[in-house]
């Protein structure tokens, strides 16, 4: 920008400048001579605000206010930009808003950032949408493109222009626009989106196209793209019957399926099949030796074949290898034996990462192991830092299956005994045939003690599955013998089993650490299990569960039991008046544990109690549990029963989708594995998977104690009341009755207006955010003043507060001043959220006009600014906190300023905030990361 004789000279690109010289519009070149006429690219200009001067006058002014900020903006970093771009938005007419949101993602694209590009031009086309504002349907596709070269096009604005296609071009230009869209959106990048398939056929009819051919066009134009790896799961199956054709009759299209390797989570199975079924692997299984090879032979592709699947993991967990490997193993043997180049497993070096996530690479797939050795193919020696994945192997395993190759391989005994060392449970490993004589061998004789009981043939690490939301800890998902644990546990507790069985290894063989929060709450386990959304491999092993608990100690209404902390190296002892058992670590030389009370004395004890409880007593009684194990056998889940959802809803406030998730037995989480739920116990739960998530957050602020005591108590005494009419509502009335007491109820807000806060995207779930617009004085942040000052910390200094209170407080202001603009603009007059809105904004107007509230303001950026730089700005008085900080600071009474590592920390006071020279000076200092600042505002 620039100024001349009192008008304002805005870039309107090329090197051109525009003016309204007395509502006339003026136009110079990059030497400043005038324009005439005014040449028709300045005209068409995108650039912003010289298109409001074009063609919006009237509104020029509120356009010219947003050019100090947008300079602002283009010297920050992005982030700090994106942060300025959405403050300016709010300042600007709803027409201005599609052009200046394309002029903030271009500048966004220039800095290097294309995601909050894709999010800006997303802006764009939400206020095309929310205003109803005309569109230019010659820029429209062109702008699309523009961005999708520059990799700056969301999956979800892509969807967009597939849609809205059909509108606004005829049908063969529509259809041409989205396959080039597909094809320069991929090039640049982004993979191909979910609907593409779908959207390509809907397209091509009205065209006159056949869609199957022009499909199999598309996806042979995308295949040698890089960015066709990362296409999802959902598109290749909606492909393959168009991709599976020419696959077969073309060996190029088979040669870039063979080396492809999507990276989609759990697509590696599914993709051997298609490779298979196209002919891709003839050359490899010796049905075709004139295929197409792969890029580094048999034994290097099936290297990267067992490598691929657990590297692309995005939920970093580890899983045993598609089982389609080890099929294909048999049929690849006479290649590989031939090639006699060996297979590498369980590779290091050369896959290693720096943050140690790639040790999983490490660890060599029994079943795929198994499968080599069986049929004579050439295995590179194990790695000096390999292992065997033999629990995985176990969790996986199928009855009956065996490991006799391995057993018997010299090359891998060391890996296999050391695997059967570190593994705790004997009694498991007794069930693989291959494995006996190795375990005898080393016992020297047969099983004892706890390899002696019997074992539920459903004991695997899928039990800890089961029961994710209820108990969970990390890495758990791939702990097995919890039923054993338990079964141990309760020998021990009843006398049966000697406390000197377990020894050396008797804490790991009980391995409580999950499981001892049920004790008194298994009422909540049952609720799943009986639940009709509870996927039946989970059911299997809550019911086998149940069925287990029912054999203990824990089912007894008479057992007296305690559960606490003690300080001990011990794992069980017994004594005249009962017995104590540790059954996980509490840190630093202390143990959980159980123990029971026979007569009138104190049982014996571990070592020094630091903590102890009586266990809860819930719902649960042994025969209670066996009647429900076998009604669900016989019967079949719970029918579900949507009025039992809505009665929970409407009597504690709950969003809909948290009331079923609750009524269904999973009442939140403490972590996320994703998928949450799958597409069939959504479809039960009638919520969508955007619902589901957003409910988890909504429960998520709950422990695993609280989600079990919630649920321990709230099942008919008799189980069969549950399959009667009414019977689900009468158990969604005493969970609301539970939820009330503990939690409160909270005002209720429709559903309707819960889901269309989903859109928000805020940090806080969005049936929190609607019930804190509709009733503010409900919640604590609002109503209580927070005192917060600046403390020195790890990494510079930070706002400290007492519980957090500051952190809680910023999260709700960024939040519901976002809220509040949406309930004004998109909610209709009545509507609970927009009457409690004006509320809301008050309460939050006297929290900032607290003296005692400090919050951070963001910095002037790295390295730019010393402490002379600040005293010369905010004055020479010390910060004084209630601590001492030990480093430079200033303090003008707004601000804060303190010297970091990199850059200075800034700080300030939201009750001086204002129109004066201090906050002129602050305002013109902070650069980066002033969120909060700006909201403040």
């Amino acid at each position: 920008m620039s100024q001349a004789t009192g008008n304002v000279w805005v870039a309107a690109g090329d090197g051109y400048e525009v003016s309204l010289d007395g509502g006339e519009l003026a136009c110079r070149d990059d030497q400043g001579d005038a324009c005439e006429p005014i040449p028709r690219r300045v005209l068409e200009t995108r650039a912003y605000p010289a298109w409001a001067l074009i063609h919006d006058p009237g509104d020029a002014e509120a356009a010219l206010e947003v050019v100090a900020g947008l300079e602002r903006a283009a010297r920050s970093e992005s982030s700090d930009a994106a942060a300025t771009y959405e403050w300016l938005a709010r300042k600007l007419p709803a027409p201005h808003l599609p052009v200046f949101w394309e002029h903030a993602g271009r500048a966004l694209i220039r800095s290097g950032d294309a995601k909050r590009a894709a999010v800006a031009f997303g802006r764009a086309r939400e206020a095309e949408e929310t205003h109803a504002l005309p569109v230019d349907e010659t820029v429209w596709p062109a702008s699309h493109l523009e961005f999708a070269a520059a990799g700056a096009l969301s999956g979800k604005t892509t969807e967009g222009f597939a849609a809205g296609l059909r509108k606004r071009l005829e049908p063969v230009h529509a259809f041409e626009a989205l396959t080039e869209l597909a094809v320069v959106r991929t090039r640049s990048g982004s993979p191909p989106w979910p609907g593409l398939a779908r959207q390509l056929t809907a397209l091509a009819r009205p065209a006159g196209r056949d869609a199957t051919a022009e499909q199999q066009r598309l996806i042979e134009r995308l295949l040698p793209l890089p960015a066709i790896r990362q296409t999802p799961f959902a598109l290749w199956k909606a492909w393959r019957p168009a991709l599976v054709p020419p696959a077969e009759t073309t060996p190029g299209v088979r040669a870039l399926l063979l080396d492809l390797f999507p990276v989609a989570d759990d697509l590696d199975g599914w993709w051997l099949d298609l490779l298979d079924e196209c002919g891709a692997l003839a050359a490899l299984t010796g049905d075709d030796p004139s295929g197409p090879e792969p890029l580094d032979g048999a034994a290097g592709w099936l290297t990267r074949a067992v490598v691929h699947p657990q590297r692309v993991r995005r939920d970093r967990t580890r899983r045993p290898l598609p089982r389609q490997i080890a099929a294909l193993i048999p049929r690849m043997s006479a290649r590989l034996a031939a090639d006699a180049t060996p297979v590498r497993l369980g590779e290091s070096d050369r896959w290693d990462g720096p943050h140690g996530w790639d040790r999983f690479l490490r660890i060599i797939d029994v079943r795929v192991l198994e499968a080599c050795l069986a049929h004579d193919v050439p295995v590179a020696p194990p790695a000096a830092d390999a292992a065997l994945g033999l629990g995985y192997w176990m969790s996986d395993r199928d009855p009956g299956e065996d490991l006799p190759a391995l057993a018997a391989d010299p090359g891998f005994a060391p890996l296999l005994h050391e695997a059967m060392d570190r593994f705790w449970d004997r009694g498991d490993l007794e069930r693989v045939p291959a494995l006996r004589p190795l375990l005898r061998a080393a016992a020297g004789g047969g099983p004892t003690g706890p390899a002696a009981i019997s074992r539920h043939p459903m004991d695997d690490a899928k039990v800890a599955s089961a029961l994710y939301g209820l108990a969970e800890r990390w890495g758990s998902s791939n702990d097995t013998g919890m039923l054993r644990g338990i079964q141990l546990a309760g020998r021990l507790l009843d006398g049966s089993l000697a406390p000197d069985a377990l020894e050396p290894d008797g804490l790991r063989a009980v391995n409580g650490d999950m499981w001892l929060p049920l004790i008194g709450r298994i009422g909540a386990v049952a609720l799943r299990a009986v639940a009709a959304s509870t996927r039946d491999e989970r059911r299997e092993r809550l019911l086998a569960l149940l069925e287990v608990w029912a054999e203990t100690p824990f089912a007894d209404t008479g057992a007296r039991l305690r559960t606490g902390v003690a300080e001990t190296e011990r794992s069980a002892v017994r004594g005249e008046h009962g017995t104590a058992i540790a059954v996980g670590w509490a840190g630093e030389g202390r143990r959980r544990f159980i123990d029971v009370r026979d007569g009138a004395g104190e049982p014996p004890s571990l070592g020094p109690v630091t903590d102890v409880t009586d266990v809860p007593r819930g719902w649960g009684e042994a025969d209670r549990l066996r009647r429900l194990v076998a009604l669900v056998r016989d019967r079949g889940p719970v029918p579900w029963d949507p009025e039992a959802v809505g009665l929970l809803a409407g009597r504690t406030g709950l969003s809909r989708p948290a009331a079923a998730l609750t009524l269904a037995g999973v009442p939140g989480s403490s972590g996320y594995n994703p998928p949450f739920l799958d597409a069939n116990e959504r479809k039960i739960l009638r919520i969508k998977a955007a619902e589901a998530d957003d409910a988890r957050a909504e429960l998520g602020g709950l422990t695993n104690e609280q989600r079990l005591d919630l649920l321990a108590s709230v099942l008919p005494a008799d189980p069969a009341d549950l399959w009667e009419p009414g019977g689900l509502r009468a158990v969604a009335e005493r969970v609301a009755e539970t939820w009330n007491a503990e939690f409160g109820r909270r005002v209720g807000v429709p559903e309707e207006t819960v889901a269309a806060a989903m859109a928000l995207g805020t940090r806080l779930p969005a049936a929190e955010v609607c019930a804190a617009l509709a009733d503010p004085r409900a919640v604590p942040v609002l109503t209580t003043d927070v005192d917060s000052w600046v403390e020195k910390g790890k990494y510079g200094c930070t706002v400290a507060s007492h519980d957090l209170a500051a952190w809680r407080f910023e999260g709700f202001l960024t939040t519901l001043a976002l809220g509040v603009r949406w309930a004004y603009a998109e909610l209709l007059a009545g509507d609970p959220v927009r009457v409690g809105a004006p509320e809301a904004v008050e309460l939050l107007r006297e929290r900032l006009a607290h003296p005692g509230l400090l919050l951070k303001a963001g910095s002037p950026g790295f390295g730019d600014e010393t402490i002379e730089d600040l005293r010369a700005r905010f004055g020479d008085e010390p910060y004084q906190g209630p601590e001492p900080l030990d480093v430079d600071s200033v303090d003008d009474g707004l601000t804060v300023a303190t010297m970091g590592s990199w850059s200075p920390d800034l700080f300030f006071r939201p009750a001086l905030l204002g129109e004066d020279a201090r906050s002129q000076a602050l305002l013109t200092t902070a650069s980066y990361g002033t969120w909060t600042l700006t909201t403040v505002q």
